[in-house]
This record gives structure tokens, C-alpha cells and sequence, in this order.
């Protein structure tokens, strides 16, 4: 069993941390080519953490084997830290999850309390996955949860959790005001707190104290650069790069389609054979697919402006 520890994971001590999407054959298989390819797309593009098996890794779409496949591809892809999404319905197949990624060399976990659980539950929740021993992510994600997790069962959660909670992935949004919220309520606490929610509202997280995001933006240069911009004093290069790829960040972020958007982005990027996510989905009609390529073509035009010539996609 994992040590729980004391201070703040140094993997997870901010940055940006990439949610990787799930690559799928025309089989409706996982395609563990292009899973591997993704993971070393973003860690060459300078993501300090990947995070596998997340909401936009359809991570809720596989079986346990499968799951086990995308951890090991992964984790044989990349040098940086892997973080494993563990959510489920029950603590036991939370544990088990917990457990498992250990085992095959995860550095952290990502857990959001699922649909229907009450305060007490999700304490409850918590405490027994804090038990195992990895360093946990708590995600708050009311949209996709349908749970509203308040600042101060946050902080009871990270207070009761002894260090076991390392950092929180804040989707609640007003992001930035969350942000500010949770600085406060745990002042003193050694813990990260990252921005989520697409980067839509990033620099308002950056300025509200986040240590950086996790998201799984098909153009993560944008954001490596911003974070580290704005983390080196230099809000209005943040503020600059924000507001010059506004339109690739809101388009990937459309509602119903914003995971195959971005999947269709890395698609046209060389880093995935296709788009499709894992049925039954909505697909993406011929105006969405020429506004991806539009913007994908629009982001390399700006990108050259300020940069040299991109290598590679």
C-alpha cells in the first residue's frame, strides 16, 4: 500500500495537466496506437501531468479490462506523471480502481462523487478512497455530476483526509470565484487548486490563485505557455494568448459535441486516426467539421505570428 502524503504531491503541484481523450478503432474498440500517441502528443507539447480515464475520456464507456489497457498505454507513453480517473457509484469500486492504478504505476487519482450522493455520502466516500493511500484529485463537477459539492465539505474533506487529498480540479463554476473560495477556506492547506471546465475561464482562475489547469484543449501549447506566462508574472501575455484563441477554446467547448469536437481537432492535428466517440453519440454534422478545420488552420496562423514554425502538427 501507497504512503499518504504530508505536502502537496510534487507531480501535482500545478502546471498544466492534460485530460487525454479515448482513442476508438472502426470496431468500436480502443485504439491503443492512438492511445499511446496522444498521451506523447500532449507531453511533447509541454503538459506537465496527463490524466487518463476522466469524464472526456469516456472513461465511464469501458469495462475494467479496458481500462486497465488505456492505464498501461499510457503509462509506457510518457515520462510525466499519470493521474487515473477512479469515479464510480460504489467506495468498493472506487477502492478496487484506486488500487489498481497503483499498482500499475499511476502517480495520483482523479474522484468526483457521483450522481445522487449526499454530503454525508460524499464524505463517506472520500474517507474510505483517502484510506487506500494515493494522492487524490477531488473533482468538483456539478454539471456533470448533478451533485453540488459546497466550499466547506471541501475543506472538511481535505481536513479530515490527513494529506490524502493533494489538490482539487474545480469545475464549479463561476471558476474563478470557486477559486478564490477555496484559497481561502484552506488557507495553510497543502494543496493545488486547478482550473477545468475547458480553460474557458482560465485567466480568471490564474488570477484568483489557481496553480493551472487540467483539460484536454487539442492546442495545449496555448495553455503551457499561458500558465507558465501568467505563474512568471506576465499576465498580459496570459491575457494576450487567452484572448487570441478565445475561438478555438469556446468552439471545442460546445455543448452535446465539445468531446468529439476536441477529439476532431486532434484528429486534423495527425495525433488520431478518427474522431468517433464510443456509442451511441451524437456525430458531428459537415458545418461542425469545416468549423474545425477552419479554426485548426486559424490556430496554426496565429501560433506562427509570435512563434517559430510549430514542429511537427
Amino acid at each position: 500500500m501507497a504512503t499518504r502524503p504530508n505536502t502537496p504531491s510534487p507531480d501535482l503541484s500545478g502546471g498544466f495537466h492534460a485530460i487525454l481523450a479515448t482513442p476508438f478503432d472502426d470496431r468500436d474498440q480502443v485504439d491503443t496506437e492512438d492511445m499511446a500517441a496522444c498521451a506523447r502528443f500532449y507531453e511533447e507539447k509541454g503538459a506537465q501531468g496527463v490524466v487518463a480515464l476522466a469524464v472526456a475520456g469516456e472513461g465511464t464507456k469501458l469495462d475494467e479490462a479496458e481500462r486497465r489497457t488505456v492505464i498501461r498505454e499510457v503509462l509506457g507513453a510518457v515520462h510525466v506523471p499519470v493521474t487515473v480517473g477512479v469515479s464510480a457509484p460504489s467506495l468498493h469500486l472506487v477502492t478496487r480502481r484506486i488500487e489498481e492504478a497503483l499498482t500499475l504505476g499511476a502517480r495520483a487519482v482523479l474522484l468526483a462523487p457521483s450522481a445522487g450522493m449526499t454530503p454525508e455520502v460524499i464524505f463517506d466516500l472520500f474517507m474510505g478512497a483517502a484510506a487506500v493511500g494515493a494522492p487524490i484529485v477531488l473533482q468538483d463537477y456539478p454539471q456533470g455530476t448533478g451533485v453540488t459539492m459546497s466550499v466547506p465539505l471541501i475543506r472538511r474533506i481535505i481536513e479530515a483526509a490527513q494529506g490524502a487529498v493533494v489538490a482539487v480540479k474545480n469545475e464549479a463554476p463561476p471558476t474563478g470565484v470557486r477559486t478564490r473560495e477555496i484559497r481561502e477556506a484552506t488557507v495553510g492547506a497543502p494543496i493545488s487548486v486547478f482550473g477545468a471546465l475547458g480553460a474557458l475561464a482560465i485567466l480568471d482562475e490564474m488570477d484568483e490563485g489557481a496553480s493551472g489547469t487540467m483539460t484536454g484543449f487539442a492546442f495545449p501549447e496555448v495553455l503551457v505557455e499561458l500558465v507558465r506566462a501568467h505563474q512568471g508574472g506576465d499576465r498580459e501575455r496570459a491575457r494576450e494568448l487567452y484572448e487570441a484563441f478565445l475561438p478555438q477554446l469556446v468552439f471545442e467547448a460546445t455543448p452535446v459535441f465539445s468531446f468529439q469536437i476536441r477529439k476532431e481537432f486532434l484528429r486534423l492535428r495527425g495525433v488520431m486516426k478518427r474522431s468517433a466517440l464510443r456509442r451511441p453519440c451524437m456525430t458531428m454534422d459537415e458545418a461542425l467539421t469545416r468549423r474545425a478545420e477552419e479554426l485548426k488552420d486559424a490556430f496554426h496562423a496565429v501560433w506562427g505570428k509570435t512563434h517559430a514554425a510549430p514542429s511537427g502538427t
